[in-house]
Formats: structure tokens, sequence, C-alpha cells
């Protein structure tokens, strides 16, 4: 009896010190160094779109991370990467739901749209896709964070 509960004791102290260890580290990628905070440019994107407008995520995956904060009232696409041969891709190659494959097409449908990207340097004017002007540019308060929410325009090719 004794060694079962020395064992829950153990069990309980090892979960709370990995639990202090994420609170304390946050949601960090090991691999590459980056803070993923996908969850908080999307928030102000969504605190500063009018209802119907689109977010459009600048890459699938970033689009993976960015799909559980979507919502009826500013709906979540990503561009269409469909040489991607990655294995991880297939969910999105075979739905075509939210998939932007004409850019062009989808300004004329919302002329005016959120675009979350990644750009590492942060003094750069925001990345647009052709075809479009960047409004505004709006970052995470306080953060290193690498992504930015650009309000874009469709202004045709």
């Amino acid at each position: 009896k004794r060694l079962a509960t020395a064992g829950l004791i153990a069990t309980i102290i090892a979960f709370a010190v990995g639990a202090c260890h994420i609170y304390v580290i946050g949601n960090y990628n090991k691999d590459n160094g980056s803070i993923h905070t996908v969850k908080y440019i999307t928030e102000v994107a969504q605190q500063h779109a009018f209802s119907g407008e689109p977010i459009l995520v600048d890459t699938s995956w970033h689009y993976y991370e960015a799909v559980y904060y979507d919502t009826a009232r500013n709906p979540m696409y990503f561009m269409s990467e469909d040489s991607t041969k990655n294995g991880a891709y297939a969910m999105l190659r075979d739905n075509n739901e939210r998939k932007i494959t004409d850019l062009a097409d989808f300004g004329k449908k919302h002329p005016k749209i959120w675009y979350l990207v990644a750009q590492a340097n942060t003094y750069e004017r925001s990345i647009t896709p052709a075809g479009w002007r960047a409004v505004r540019t709006l970052r995470i308060p306080n953060s290193p964070s690498h992504y930015r929410a650009v309000e874009i325009e469709y202004i045709g090719n």
C-alpha cells in the first residue's frame, strides 16, 4: 500500500512539475524557436474586422493552427497549395470548403479581407498578394510575434 501511495504521489508531482514548466515557457516551438501566437493574431483581426469580412491565412500550415479560432462572423480561408506532396496536407487537398484556388475571383466576392501572415523581418512593409493593397497592418501588442494581421483590399490585376 505504501508503494502504491508513493507511486501516486510521485506521479502527481511529475504532472505538477510538467504543468508548471509548460506554463512558464508558454506555447513555444523548440524546433525553430518561434512562439505560437496564431490565436492572438486571429483575435486581433477578429476585433477589427467587420462582420462578413473573411480571414485569409498565408499558408496551409498556419491554417491548421488558425482554423480552431474560426467564427461564422469572420470565416477563415487558406490559399491552395496543391503542389504540396506532404501527407499532412492531404486533408486540405481533398477538401475544397475553405480552399482558395483563385484569389482574384475571391477578391471580387470579398473586396476587403484580413490576411494573416508570418513575416520574420518586422521592419519590412507587410507582404500582400498580387492584386491586393494593404490598408493597415496590426500586430499583437507587446509581443515578439512575427505574425501580422493585414487588412487588404482587392484592386484587381
